[in-house]
C-alpha cells in the first residue's frame, strides 16, 4: 500500500509541474511570434533597385595567403557569409555568426568582383553586429529603413550570393513579426541593459548562403542582416541599432556604448500565476 501511495504521489507531482510551470513561464514564441503564411508573394523589386541594392553587398572569405593567381581566387561556395556596405571609404558590417573569431584574417570580395583585404575588425558587444575596414574606395552604401516605418505582413528581400553566382540574389519573404525580444527559453526571460535583444522574424527561412545577408525594402532601405533563429536563417538584426554609434565607428574605429548594469524582466513576458 505504502508503494502504491508513493506512485500516486508522484504522478500527481508530475501533473502539477506539467499544469503549473506552463502557466508560470508560458512559450514566449508562441505569444511574441505572429506568423504570417503568405499565398504569394507579389511585390517584386524594381530592376534599378535590385542593381543598386546589389553594389551595397559583399561576401566574406576566409583569407588567402597563396602567391598563385589560382590560389588568390575565391570560389563562392567557400563565403563564410555576406555582409554590407556602410561607407564608401570601407567601412563594412556583418554578424557574429558569419565572422565568429575577429582576428582570424579576411577578406571580401564586393559586386563587381573586386577583393579587399580586411585590414581591421570590431566588434559590438550590444549587438550580433561586428565591423570590418577594407582599404577600398567608392564603394556602394545605402540608405537604412526606419523601423516605426516596417509593419507585419510587410514585403521585404534579403539580398545574398548563392553557392553558385558571385551576382546577388534576392529573395522576396514577409515580416512575421515587430521589433520585439525573441524571449524562447526560461533563460533569456532575464535581460540585460548592455545587450541590444531586438530583432525581427521572416515567415520563412532562408537559404544557408543567405548568412549575414542584408535585407531591404520594396523602396530600397536596408532593414538589417540576416541571422539565426532557431537553427534557421529567419532572424533580422536590425541596422537602427546602429544610430547612437556609427559615427564614433567612423571616427575612432571604436565602437563604446553607455553602461547601466541592470538586469531587467519585463512583466508581459510571463503570464502571472494565480492558485
Amino acid at each position: 500500500m505504502v508503494f502504491v501511495s508513493v506512485i500516486a504521489s508522484a504522478a500527481v507531482a508530475v501533473l502539477a509541474v506539467t499544469i503549473v510551470l506552463p502557466q508560470v513561464f508560458p512559450q514566449p514564441s508562441e505569444r511574441f511570434v505572429r506568423r504570417v503564411v503568405p499565398i504569394a508573394y507579389q511585390t517584386m523589386l524594381r530592376e534599378d533597385v535590385s542593381r543598386r541594392l546589389a553594389q551595397a553587398v559583399v561576401a566574406i572569405y576566409p583569407a588567402h595567403t597563396a602567391s598563385s593567381s589560382i590560389a588568390q581566387a575565391y570560389v563562392v561556395a567557400e563565403a563564410l557569409g555576406q555582409g554590407l556596405v556602410l561607407s564608401s571609404d570601407g567601412w563594412l558590417v556583418t554578424t557574429r555568426a558569419v565572422v565568429s573569431d575577429i582576428k582570424r584574417s579576411l577578406a571580401v570580395v564586393t559586386a563587381d568582383g573586386e577583393s579587399h583585404e580586411v585590414i581591421k575588425v570590431v566588434a559590438d558587444t550590444a549587438t550580433p553586429f561586428i565591423f570590418m575596414k577594407v582599404s577600398g574606395a567608392n564603394l556602394t552604401a545605402t540608405a537604412f529603413a526606419q523601423a516605426d516605418k516596417l509593419s507585419v505582413g510587410q514585403s521585404v528581400f534579403p539580398l545574398a550570393r548563392s553557392v553558385q553566382s558571385v551576382t546577388p540574389e534576392w529573395y522576396p519573404r514577409l515580416l512575421s513579426t515587430p521589433l520585439l525580444p525573441l524571449v524562447t527559453t526560461r533563460a533569456e526571460l532575464v535581460q540585460s541593459s548592455e545587450i541590444v535583444p531586438d530583432r525581427f522574424l521572416l515567415d520563412q527561412a532562408l537559404p544557408k548562403a543567405a548568412l549575414g545577408a542584408p535585407v531591404a525594402t520594396e523602396q530600397g532601405e536596408m532593414i538589417g542582416l540576416v541571422d539565426t533563429y532557431r537553427g534557421e536563417l529567419r532572424a533580422i538584426v536590425p541596422l537602427q541599432t546602429l544610430e547612437g554609434i556609427i559615427d564614433q565607428l567612423f571616427s575612432a574605429a571604436e565602437v563604446h556604448r553607455p553602461v547601466l548594469g541592470i538586469m531587467y524582466t519585463q512583466a508581459d513576458w510571463v503570464t502571472p500565476f494565480t492558485p
